[in-house]
């Protein structure tokens, strides 16, 4: 029988130093301490260099987030939803939302959609300073700066450390170790309290550890690539093939310098000199490459050995794999609308919308929900929302009502899209705000800059009636 020992030996070190897939792990892979580090150094490398990888993060992030969200406070007081919303504002712009000052709200979120599918899982860790602006900001931290060397079952307290996760009695995270230099040689735990450790669990209930799902199609990519490589080697010989001609004038010289030679008589020298221009051109022989003259009585053989390529075919298999392997389609992933027809592409967009639903809401779940209830309490704190400490320290989810909206939503059919929303206005099931939202407009904004604009025409038709000595409009019965 195999041990764990073996088993993951035989995972972690395949013939070629990559991951073998030969012997089957059986699914806890918290006992494989080096395993998510393999993964993500595997994908990192088809990342780099190849096309699949970068196709499936572009379709996810795309899919996700998009060109952003869109957050409104739904809280009954008009004047608490104004000033929130005009911090979450703020707040959202480049320099505001995270501590290194890099990316905007919608760009945070769409590193950490992409780097969760290409790593398994980011950390996110929440700062406050009084000296910022607005004293609360998102760090982004890869899990590759997890020390996933600590483990210790007996850690202190009830408390347990393995691959780098303090957990508690009934397994929750209260602690992660986190590398504090860059050449990651040191490291210390800090508590969960302000820090989130977003991640995908599909391997097993089991499972903490951040390993990307992308690890399922690490197979098709090796074979599809070193199918590809024999397919471009093959081509390269192909094309590299001499061609043959058969020419009088080859035969011609040869006789001519073979009747020199005959009558040079005993002219050691020149025999000799003759003699190596009759072996030079006896030589050229059949080439590799370039065009070969041959004596013209000569013929030339070619033994045809090459199957004919299968690769189109290959690669169209392996990127349905691929693409259902990851929960997208291949119009999607690969944008390739030519492999489908309008009723496969519509059935693959909705397949990707409802994929896309089920990762914002877990994305929702877990960073955004918590994020915007951390800023309210800030804006509470800071008074830039004007609510009492007490009134809302005494109950501050009541005041946490928030409309989550993604804007990436896909539209095969906006005349069928249109119809649905005409249908579903009329029975209620949704309002001209949400609808609006889901937009990225904000329902009242457009409503008034729409009147004013009415005003507006209004006014210089009345002025230009006037103008032209015409009497005003008069009002239609309505």
């Amino acid at each position: 029988m195999i041990t764990a020992i073996q088993m993951l030996t035989s995972i972690l070190q395949g013939s070629n130093g990559k991951l073998d897939f030969t012997n089957k792990p059986d699914g806890f892979i918290e006992d494989y301490g080096d395993f998510a580090q393999k993964v993500r150094s595997e994908i990192n490398y088809y990342n780099l260099n190849g096309t699949d990888v970068p196709s499936i993060i572009n379709a996810v992030v795309s899919g996700v987030i998009g060109s952003g969200i869109n957050i409104q406070s739904t809280y009954q007081d008009k004047a608490i939803q104004t000033q929130f919303e005009d911090l979450l504002e703020e707040h959202s712009e480049v320099g505001n939302f995270t501590t290194c000052g890099r990316f905007s709200r919608d760009e945070a979120l769409r590193k950490i959609v992409g780097y969760e599918t290409l790593q398994g899982g980011v950390l996110v860790r929440h700062h406050y300073n009084p000296k910022w602006n607005i004293p609360y900001r998102l760090e982004l931290i890869p899990v590759t700066m997890i020390d996933t060397a600590q483990t210790d079952y007996t850690y202190k307290n009830g408390l347990k450390a393995q691959n780098g996760l303090v957990k508690d009695k009934y397994n929750r995270i209260v602690g992660i170790y986190l590398y504090t230099n860059y050449d990651r040689t040191k490291s210390k735990v800090y508590s969960t309290k302000d820090l989130a450790f977003y991640s995908t669990n599909w391997i097993d209930l089991s499972q903490y550890t951040a390993v990307s799902r992308l690890v399922s199609i690490i197979p098709q990519l090796t074979d599809t690539m070193d199918y590809l490589k024999a397919e471009v080697k093959s081509a390269k010989k192909k094309a590299d093939a001499g061609a043959y001609w058969t020419t009088e004038l080859y035969d011609i010289l040869i006789k001519m310098l073979k009747d020199e030679l005959k009558s040079l008589g005993n002219t050691k020298a020149q025999k000799t000199e003759i003699k190596e221009i009759i072996n030079l051109l006896a030589q050229r022989g059949s080439m590799p490459d370039g065009l070969t003259p041959l004596p013209r009585d000569d013929k030339v053989y070619q033994i045809e050995h090459k199957a004919d390529s299968v690769y189109k075919t290959v690669a169209d298999n392996t990127e349905k794999k691929i693409a259902s392997a990851v929960g997208g389609s291949s119009v999607s992933i690969y944008k390739d609308i030519e492999k489908g027809n309008y009723s496969s592409i519509k059935a693959g967009i909705s397949f990707d919308e409802e994929h896309y639903k089920m990762e914002f809401a877990k994305l929702t779940d877990h960073i955004i929900r918590p994020y915007l209830q951390r800023l309210f309490m800030i804006g509470v704190q800071t008074k830039k929302i004007a609510i009492d400490k007490k009134t809302f320290f005494d109950n501050p989810r009541q005041f946490y009502k928030f409309d989550i909206l993604r804007q990436s939503k896909r539209v095969i059919d906006e005349k069928k899209e249109a119809d649905s929303i005409a249908k579903h206005l009329a029975n209620g099931s949704t309002t001209l705000k949400r609808v609006y939202a889901e937009n990225g407009l904000d329902y009242l904004t457009e409503k008034e800059k729409q009147i004013r604009l009415d005003i507006e025409v209004e006014l210089l038709e009345q002025k230009l009636r006037k103008d032209a000595g015409l009497s005003p409009k008069k009002e239609e019965n309505v």
